[in-house]
């Protein structure tokens, strides 16, 4: 059988198309097609709202997302690699719990018999979020076999664990200008892991507005830094104090006192350095990361 959104039932009701309800790590999602578009958005806040479309409403939300360029997905603000394990274990959550909480979708899954197909699919994992492989594999060994495994992933490669970063640094006002952009650059040569946290929204829905540039000024210098998209994180108007809490950050270069404040108040495992153009931050930051190559 293939599967098509525009064929005849059960086919049809098993297209990722379909609307089934479903709650993954208290998400609402309302098809598997606006939880699969949702992982090409960083923002927590626009993710949720992308797994509440359905159809071409969620295909057309996440179609202009260039998440191949880095090959970097996300699920609740984590990033992932698109051929990592921790992907396919959330993949194989996401269907359990359709499968599980969609009467709908298990009624469908089980009027099937055979090997089932989708033509129109991709089969290369570095252009599309889901394979036809992935998919109508997922779909008979539901079928035929009940939930799908593994669910759980090593702690090593945990899709919640975070990466450890030497040094953030803020951007307006920041990592904008070329003496910070220099010496970043220095310390990323020196072998030292660098992020950039920015009080910015990542999606522009915040302005009632649809436009493609938003944050291209940011990306433009991180690119040339070669920080990669997953490595950038957007607070969306939270201190980064409160942001940062989960995270595994030593150093953060800011020029906002209110921001150094509050992390000596809620967070003082990160070490706040202010830059100003008159200050010593450089020097603080050589002798905080004691980097010879600086």
């Amino acid at each position: 059988m293939n599967i098509g959104s525009n064929s005849k039932y059960p086919s049809s009701a098993l297209s990722n198309f379909s609307g089934h309800r479903f709650v993954i790590d208290d998400v609402q999602c309302n098809s598997m097609e606006g939880f699969l578009q949702s992982l090409k958005f960083s923002s927590i806040l626009m993710q949720q709202e992308v797994c509440k479309l359905v159809g071409l409403g969620a295909k057309f939300r996440g179609k202009k997302k260039k998440w191949y360029k880095t090959q970097t997905l996300y699920w609740k603000g984590v990033p992932m690699t698109r051929k990592s394990e921790a992907y396919q274990i959330l993949l194989n959550r996401a269907y359990n719990a359709m499968y599980e909480q969609s009467d709908s979708f298990k009624k469908a899954l089980h009027l099937t018999k055979g090997k089932l197909t989708h033509s129109i699919g991709k089969s290369k994992q570095n252009q599309t979020v889901l394979t036809t492989s992935e998919f109508c594999g997922r779909l008979m060994k539901l079928r035929d076999n009940g939930l799908l495994s593994p669910t759980v992933v090593t702690k090593k490669l945990s899709i919640l664990s975070k990466p450890k970063y030497d040094l953030m640094v803020d951007f307006d006002s920041t990592l904008e200008f070329e003496d910070v952009q220099r010496f970043v650059r220095s310390v990323i040569n020196g072998g030292y892991k660098v992020g950039v946290c920015t009080t910015r929204n990542k999606e522009p829905k915040f302005l009632g507005v649809i436009d493609h540039e938003y944050n291209e000024d940011l990306f433009k210098v991180t690119d040339m830094l070669k920080i990669a998209r997953g490595d950038i994180y957007f607070t969306e108007h939270v201190d980064k104090a409160i942001f940062l809490k989960g995270y595994d950050v030593n150093i953060l270069l800011d020029d906002c006192e209110h921001e150094i404040k509050q992390l000596i108040k809620r967070c003082s495992k990160i070490t706040g350095v202010l830059y100003k153009k008159s200050n010593n931050w450089k020097n603080n930051i050589k002798n905080l990361i004691r980097n010879e190559k600086v």
